[in-house]
């Protein structure tokens, strides 16, 4: 390959737009080989600046999907514990009382309110059975019956 002279002096300094800086005066000429170098060196450090900027977009773009992902992850553990408390036949309001980092820890709180709400069912009803009042019709009761029984004609 010929060897070919840039008369270019040195310091003289061109911007991405091509535009011509400041000129040392010392006056130095570059050979192809320099200006080749110091051209891919200028273009190295631009692909250099693109590719960040493209891997910055790429893991902008990554962590807004995966924030994403796991909203939608949440939002389908929130309808499915709902639907996990309506099975089991507790009120969905008590989703905001238990601990739902994660499925494991909400189904213990789960079973553990579940647990302390039979027992306050089941005691609540031993009290009722226990307290209520119980009402019999006398053996021998014909009198008022039978009188509406025959005033609107039945038997």
């Amino acid at each position: 390959m010929a060897e070919e002279k840039n008369t270019m002096p040195e310091g003289t300094k061109t911007g991405t737009d091509g535009a011509e800086g400041t000129q040392d005066t010392s006056g130095r000429t570059f050979t192809q080989d320099d200006v080749n170098r110091i051209v891919q060196d200028r273009l190295q450090k631009e692909r250099a600046k693109v590719d960040a900027d493209r891997e910055k977009q790429y893991a902008d773009r990554e962590k807004q999907y995966a924030d994403r992902e796991a909203e939608l992850a949440r939002r389908e553990f929130v309808l499915e514990a709902r639907k996990e408390l309506s099975d089991r036949g507790l009120p969905e309001d008590l989703i905001d009382a238990l601990n739902m980092s994660d499925k494991e820890t909400f189904k213990n709180s789960l079973g553990i309110i579940e647990k302390y709400m039979k027992d306050s069912t089941e005691e609540s009803n031993r009290e009722y059975e226990q307290n209520r009042a119980v009402f019999t019709m006398p053996m021998h009761y014909g009198g008022v019956k039978d009188n509406i029984r025959a005033a609107m004609g039945l038997k």
